[in-house]
């Protein structure tokens, strides 16, 4: 199964990478397609660069919409069997996508998280 991730970002320089990494380090082995959707970061190179290490697709968005149009534009790209949403200054729980991919796998249509926050 296929999974697109689609990461809204806006100067994340400071959180995109360990977004990316929670992504990278799940413990289910399906394949990822991560897709970063970019509404007008002060700095483009940086981002072009992280989303050439992490292999990412990068998408400028064209206007400023905020998150919610980075996500719908995203899903227009997206060519994974699951769309999954991460917010560029989160991160997921190294299980996540294994166990929403065990729910999908036995019939669930649309599965969901809590968050969970932490302190420090």
């Amino acid at each position: 199964m296929k999974v697109s991730v689609i990461i809204p970002t806006h100067n994340s320089e400071r959180t995109l990478e360990k977004a990316l990494m929670s992504v990278v380090n799940q413990s289910d082995d399906c394949e990822f397609e991560i897709i970063l959707c970019d509404d007008h970061s002060a700095d483009f190179k940086w981002l072009k660069n992280i989303a050439s290490i992490y292999g990412c697709m990068l998408i400028k968005t064209i206007g400023t919409g905020g998150p919610n149009f980075g996500r719908n534009l995203g899903m227009k790209y997206a060519t994974g069997n699951v769309i999954a949403f991460l917010d560029h200054d989160d991160e997921w729980m190294p299980w996540k996508i294994k166990k929403q991919l065990e729910e999908i796998r036995n019939g669930a249509e649309f599965v969901y998280s809590p968050g969970i926050t932490r302190k420090g």
